[in-house]
C-alpha cells in the first residue's frame, strides 16, 4: 500500500463491470428495460448521424454562414461535455462514489488506486453505452465530409470530451458527497437537494428550448465555455470548416491537463471520505405508538392493505427520488405545450393533456409502487397490495419504523385480518351464562383487543418496551 497500483486499479475495474454485467442478468425484466433503452438510444443515434451529415453537406457546400456553423458545432460539442460531466456527477453522488465491502478492498490496497479503479469502470460502462451514438455521428460527420479522416478525428474526439467530461463529473460527485459528509444542513436535507438537482437541469434544458431566443442565448452561452473548443479540433478534419487551430491545439492541451489533474483529486478526496466519519444530523422527536394513517381507512380495510399503504408513503417520504415517474408525464404535457405555441393547437393536444395529467396522477397518488412487488405480494392477497397501494395517496402520516414492523413480517403470522374477524365472530356465539363461558368471552375479548390495537389508534397505546406511552427515534 505505498501507492499507486495500476494493476490493482486494472483488477478493481474488472470486478465493477462484473457485477454490473451480473445485476443486467437478473431477470428478464432487466434485459426487456435493456433491450428497449438500446432501441431508444438506437433511434436518437441515428439522429444525431442524419444531423452531422446534412450539417456538414451545407457547411461544405457554403448554404450556411461558416461563424453560425462554426457557434453550432461549438454549443453542440459543449452540450454533450457538459451532459456527460452531469451525469458522471449524478452517478459518483448516488452509486459509483462508494466501494463494495470497504474493509476488505481499503485494507488490501490503496485508496487511490481503488477510486481510480472506480472511474476506469465507469469509462468502460460510458463507452458500451456511447459506442454506438459515437460511431453514428462520426458516420455522419465522415460521409458529409467525405472523408475517412474526418471519421477518425471524430471518434477521437468525443473519447477525449467523454474522458474530460467524466473526470470532472467524477470529481465533481466526490466533491458533492464530501460536503454531504461535512456538513449538517445538506446531510440532513441532502434527498430534498438530489431531488431538485436531478430533476432541474432536463426541466430547466426543456423550459430553455421551448423558446427560440433563449435557445439561440443558451447555444451562444455554452459555446463560450472552454469545453467548446473540441469542436474546433472536429472541425480540422471537415474540408473548408471554419475550425481555429489554436482552440484546437488548447482543447487538447486541456485534456492532457484536466484527466492527471482529476486523478489527483480523486486520491485526496476519496481519502477524506472514506477515512473519516461523517456528520450524523438527528431530530429526536416524540412519536407516539399507533398508526399515522387518516382516521377510518385502518377500520375500514384489512391490515396488509393499510400496511402496504404506510410502506409507500415512508418510502417517498425517505427518499423522493422513488416520485420520478410521476413528474415524466408532465414533460410530454410541456413539449406539447411548445408544440402548440410554435405550430398552433394540434387536434391531439386534448387527449395528449388528459392522458398526462392522469398518469402524472395516478403515480403521485400512489406514490409510484412499482418495484416492491417482489417482498410485499407473497405475504399479501392478490388484492391487498394494489389496493394498498391506491390508498397510499390518502395517508397524510407514517409513524416511525422503529414502533411497528414490516407489513410482510405481520401478515406471515397468520393474517391478522382473519384473526380479528374469527374473534369476533368468535365473541359473538359466546353467551356469559356461566363462569366457563365467561372466562372464553373475557380470553376472545382480549384477543379481539390485542388484533385491534394493530388496526386502530385509540390515543396513545402502550408499547411493549418500559418507555412508557411514547417512544424517542432518532431520524
Amino acid at each position: 500500500m505505498s501507492g499507486f497500483d495500476g494493476r490493482n486499479a486494472t483488477l478493481v475495474a474488472r470486478t465493477e463491470l462484473r457485477r454490473t454485467r451480473r445485476r443486467l442478468d437478473t431477470g428478464w425484466k432487466a434485459i426487456l428495460l435493456t433491450l428497449l433503452g438500446g432501441a431508444f438510444g438506437l433511434l436518437y443515434a441515428a439522429g444525431f448521424g442524419a444531423g452531422a451529415y446534412f450539417f456538414v453537406q451545407k457547411l461544405a457546400a457554403g448554404d450556411l454562414d461558416p461563424s453560425e456553423g462554426l457557434l453550432i458545432a461549438r454549443g453542440t460539442l459543449s452540450g454533450i461535455a457538459l451532459f456527460v460531466a452531469f451525469f458522471g456527477l449524478q452517478r459518483t453522488v448516488k452509486s459509483i462514489g462508494r466501494v463494495d465491502a470497504p474493509a476488505g478492498v481499503l485494507s488490501a490496497t490503496d485508496h487511490r488506486t481503488v477510486a481510480v479503479g472506480l472511474l476506469l469502470a465507469e469509462f468502460g460502462r460510458w463507452l458500451v453505452v456511447s459506442a454506438i451514438p459515437i460511431l453514428c455521428l462520426a458516420g455522419g460527420i465522415g460521409l458529409g465530409a467525405g472523408s475517412a479522416a474526418a471519421f477518425a478525428l471524430t471518434v477521437v474526439v468525443l473519447l477525449l470530451v467523454l474522458a474530460a467530461g467524466l473526470v470532472t463529473g467524477f470529481v465533481g460527485g466526490l466533491v458533492v458527497k464530501n460536503l454531504i459528509a461535512r456538513s449538517w444542513f445538506v446531510a440532513r436535507h441532502k434527498t430534498a437537494l438530489g431531488f431538485l438537482a436531478s430533476f432541474g437541469f432536463p426541466a430547466a434544458y426543456v423550459f430553455l428550448m421551448t423558446a427560440d431566443v433563449a435557445a439561440e442565448a443558451l447555444l451562444a452561452s455554452v459555446a463560450y465555455l472552454p469545453s467548446s473548443w473540441y469542436a474546433d479540433l472536429l472541425l480540422l478534419g471537415v474540408p473548408g470548416a471554419p475550425g481555429n487551430t489554436g482552440y484546437a491545439a488548447a482543447a487538447v492541451a486541456e485534456t492532457l491537463l484536466a484527466v492527471p489533474l482529476g486523478l489527483a483529486s480523486v486520491g485526496r478526496l476519496t481519502g477524506g471520505l472514506w477515512f473519516r466519519d461523517p456528520v450524523q444530523p438527528t431530530n429526536e422527536k416524540t412519536v407516539e405508538r399507533g398508526s399515522r394513517i387518516p382516521a377510518g381507512l385502518e377500520d375500514r380495510l384489512p391490515l396488509a392493505t393499510v400496511r402496504t399503504a404506510e410502506k409507500s408513503w415512508l418510502r417517498a417520504r425517505r427518499a423522493p427520488f422513488t416520485l420520478q415517474w410521476a413528474l415524466m408525464p408532465l414533460f410530454v404535457l410541456l413539449y406539447a405545450g411548445q408544440q402548440a405555441f410554435v405550430f398552433g393547437i394540434p387536434p391531439v393536444l386534448a387527449a395528449t393533456v388528459g392522458v398526462a395529467l392522469a398518469l402524472s396522477a395516478a403515480s403521485a397518488f400512489t406514490l409510484n409502487p412499482v418495484g416492491d412487488e417482489g417482498r410485499c405480494c407473497p405475504s399479501s392477497s392478490p388484492r391487498g397490495y394494489p389496493a394498498g397501494s391506491s390508498s397510499a395517496g390518502r395517508c397524510s402520516r407514517v409513524r416511525s419504523p422503529a414502533s411497528r414492523s414490516p407489513c410482510w413480517a405481520r401478515s406471515a403470522s397468520g393474517s391478522p385480518d382473519r384473526t380479528h374477524r374469527s374473534a369476533s365472530r368468535w365473541q359473538r356465539s359466546w353467551r356469559p351464562s356461566s363462569p366457563d363461558a365467561a372466562r372464553r368471552s373475557r380470553a376472545a375479548s382480549a384477543l379481539r383487543s390485542r388484533s385491534s390495537k394493530r388496526r386502530r389508534c385509540r390515543g396513545v397505546e402502550k408499547p411493549s418496551s418500559p418507555a412508557g406511552g411514547a417512544i424517542s427515534t432518532s431520524r
